[in-house]
């Protein structure tokens, strides 16, 4: 398995709730940036419209399409996109640790869409939070848990053949997974002696809900893993206040915190983007 380095992502953020779209995890800036830029075009163009065939790796990844109403964001996203310039400044960013952000806004309906793409590894901070002047106020979980940031690559024939013969799984596994895919731990920040854990698949049987996992110890040519199939965690929490459930997403006997106390590192950078580096 390969080290993996960078993180991109892209959300979409109206009132103060941000929406994720889609993201990716690669070894490298250039990857992350080809990705990003292939977004902002898909956005621009909207609707679904085809692109010149890119690589599969490429096409993996694609995040769900947004409606505009006006020009004032498609228009940022395909002069970003086209732009040599600040094609050569998001690499600069991405090369010295600092996130290479753009956020365009739709001002008919108050939506921020915004482009990321990071740096993560034990060596580089999670984030430099400064707030971008014109984004929205977020709100935060007062006892919130940052995100593990452990990225992995997938070991696709036998995730192929967990997904082929676990109970309740997809019709066609291919469709379902790529060969070149990436995954990030979706458990809140932990020590070395708990594995990291990615979600593959809800098996769709009708007496239990079970997961298809991919948990995974240490890094380069010391990492092991192992695919699993594990019960759902039955933790819930309830929001009086709203009358709302919010189930964890994790499965039985996950290292703490649960799903819902646990947020996104590159979540709060995206929702309160900055092109800066200031404390």
């Amino acid at each position: 398995m390969r080290d993996l380095d960078y993180v991109a992502a892209v959300t979409a953020t109206a009132g103060g709730r941000a929406l994720w779209l889609g993201g990716i995890a690669a070894p490298n800036r250039r990857l992350v940036l080809r990705w990003l830029r292939r977004q902002a075009l898909r956005l621009a163009d909207g609707h679904g419209r085809d692109l010149s065939p890119a690589s599969p790796w490429l096409r993996a990844r694609d995040v769900q399409q947004v409606t505009f109403h006006g020009s004032d964001a498609p228009e940022g996203l395909r002069a970003w996109a086209g732009d040599e310039g600040r094609q050569d400044e998001a690499i600069g960013a991405l090369e010295s640790g600092r996130p290479a952000l753009l956020t365009v806004v739709d001002p008919a309906v108050g939506l921020y869409v915004t482009l990321a793409g990071w740096p993560v590894g034990p060596d580089r901070p999670l984030a430099t939070r400064a707030r971008h002047p014109c984004s929205p106020p977020v709100r935060k979980r007062p006892d919130a848990v940052l995100q593990c940031t452990a990225v992995t690559d997938v070991p696709y024939y036998e995730a192929l053949l967990a997904l082929t013969t676990m109970e309740g799984g997809p019709e066609h596994a291919p469709d379902v997974l790529g060969p070149d895919e990436f995954l990030l731990c979706e458990l809140g920040e932990h020590d070395e002696s708990a594995e990291h854990a990615a979600y593959l698949w809800a098996a769709e049987t009708p007496d239990v809900d079970q997961d298809l996992w991919l948990l995974w110890t240490g890094t380069g040519a010391h990492r092991v893993y192992r695919l699993a199939v594990l019960p759902v965690c039955p933790a819930r929490l309830r929001e009086l206040a709203t009358r709302t459930v919010t189930p964890c997403a994790y499965f039985d006997h996950h290292p703490a915190p649960h799903s819902f106390h646990v947020t996104d590192p590159l979540g709060d950078l995206i929702t309160s983007p900055t092109g800066n580096d200031e404390p």
